[in-house]
């Protein structure tokens, strides 16, 4: 549904190079989720590289995910960090410095955790994934790049490789994505993590964990089994956080906490547990 040059520019890269070029156009707009997965079922080889129109990869990007792939046959997926880029100038930080996926996060086995509390670090242009069958993503309302991580996340075949090998290009028009400073949404999650990773406010972490087990049910009818294996181990986290917070709390103020949490249906407060506390 582009209306600037899009078709003229892409017609003419495929008369220029025909072998390499299949053009599909959709007759009406299908939004960047649905268009996504319209052009992942369109792709017949074994790999699919996700790709956006104003990003740049380096030219060793597809032999190195390739080899990725060859050295980790047990891994369906992998991301990878990029570099930011505007007017043409390489940024000192990269991409995952922008979001706070700092390198004590960057561990596989807290990547399906880490989304539901926090939010998406998989980029589309820093994402390739084995293609085994046809895709549908039922929900529009999510981003294609976070419901494939939270699929292959969840599966516990989403790799890491902790290298840029693509500008993340920053320009005025764009509609998603990264920004050079951090945004208020982006401190808001750095402190978040803080708050979580190294216990600095146990009321906050408790309303971290809270907000992922709204997000657990939200999307647990498109991702069952995410559900499945992170609400149980939230929950558990939760409610240790939650008696460890009490313990700091003379026996007033400990009454009338867990009064209050009774009352307003949080922290699985019972009503056995106000009485005996």
């Amino acid at each position: 549904g582009s209306t600037d040059n899009t078709a003229k520019i892409l017609h003419g890269f495929q008369q220029k190079y025909p072998e390499l070029f299949t053009l599909n156009f959709n007759e009406k707009s299908l939004g960047i989720t649905k268009n996504f997965e319209k052009a992942i079922n369109l792709c017949t080889n074994e790999i699919v590289f996700l790709a956006d129109q104003d990003d740049i990869w380096f030219p060793e990007k597809t032999r190195k995910i390739v080899s990725f792939f060859n050295k980790n046959p047990n891994e369906d997926a992998v991301f990878h960090n990029l570099q930011l880029y505007k007017n043409g100038i390489p940024q000192k930080i990269t991409q995952w410095d922008s979001i706070s996926f700092e390198q004590e996060f960057r561990k596989k086995e807290n990547l399906l955790l880490h989304s539901i509390l926090f939010d998406n670090v998989v980029t589309g242009a820093a994402f390739a994934f084995r293609k085994r069958k046809k895709y549908h993503f039922k929900n529009p309302e999510i981003l294609h790049d976070e419901i494939l991580a939270l699929e292959f996340s969840t599966t516990q075949k989403l790799g890491i490789l902790d290298e840029c090998l693509g500008y993340y290009r920053l320009h005025d028009k764009q509609q998603v994505g990264t920004n050079l400073e951090k945004n208020d949404y982006q401190k808001t999650i750095s402190q978040w993590q803080e708050n979580y990773y190294h216990n600095k406010n146990l009321p906050e972490k408790l309303k971290i964990m809270a907000r992922g087990i709204e997000k657990l049910k939200k999307i647990s009818a498109d991702f069952p089994e995410a559900n499945h294996k992170i609400f149980p181990v939230l929950k558990e986290k939760l409610l240790a956080t939650r008696n460890q917070y009490l313990q700091t709390l003379s026996f007033a103020e400990r009454k009338k906490t867990l009064l209050s949490w009774y009352k307003h249906q949080k922290y699985f407060v019972t009503f056995s547990e106000v009485l005996i506390n």
